[in-house]
């Protein structure tokens, strides 16, 4: 079997792991951060309605009741999670942060790079994003769940639209484009031939847009 020839940082897969591990080695002290007395107590560690879990009465509280001014029931949801899973544990409500940051930094990489097609230039941009100071308050600050749990949601919806513009705008611009050609064309060509140029932009517009890969 010939190995491949292409060099680390063009291949797609090697530059996702490589944020990946980036990401987690430089927020590796994280885990040693303890709860702090500011926004951690009121939301977590003195928040009795997240020992109610995933129960009936806790989604009750969590959708239809808000709490210190506030109403985000998919972070009291993914709050209520971790104290099931893991207790008061502040290593595990940094961890769980700072696994919704990497997955945002792969994701965003994954995005670009199917917008742009620049293996580079999107591990680049994601980079950027994962590593910048601005947010290391959101990983290492337990009560701000909120915030790399937005992120990863925007970061879906951008891979969601995405993926519709790939299977629909192409076959909304198609006809456009084939009579911009045919535009150019008649400065070129006998009035006999404007009937054919007709008769492509119709087949243009007719022809199936190529199926949007995964």
């Amino acid at each position: 079997m010939r190995m491949s020839k292409i060099p680390w940082w063009r291949r797609p897969e090697l530059i996702a792991l490589a944020l990946a591990l980036a990401t987690v080695l430089v927020y590796l002290p994280v885990f040693q951060n303890e709860l702090v007395n500011y926004d951690d107590d009121y939301y977590i560690s003195q928040n009795p309605n997240l020992k109610l879990g995933l129960s009936g009465e806790g989604l009750k509280w969590a959708f239809l009741e808000s709490y210190g001014a506030n109403w985000y029931p998919l972070t009291w949801l993914s709050l209520m999670l971790d104290v099931e899973l893991f207790g008061m544990s502040a290593a595990a409500f940094h961890g769980v942060n700072l696994t919704f940051h990497v997955a945002s930094a792969v994701l965003l990489f994954a995005v670009f790079l199917r917008m742009t097609g620049s293996v580079g230039g999107s591990g680049f941009v994601a980079a950027i994003f994962t590593l910048h100071p601005l947010h290391v308050e959101s990983v290492a600050w337990a009560a701000e769940r909120k915030d790399v749990l937005s992120a990863l949601f925007w970061m879906l919806t951008l891979w969601a639209y995405a993926r519709y513009a790939d299977a629909h705008l192409a076959e909304l611009f198609r006809p456009l484009v084939g009579g911009a050609a045919c535009e150019d064309r008649r400065e070129v060509v006998r009035d006999d031939d404007h009937e054919d140029c007709a008769e492509k932009m119709a087949w243009a517009a007719a022809t199936p847009a190529p199926a949007s890969a995964v």
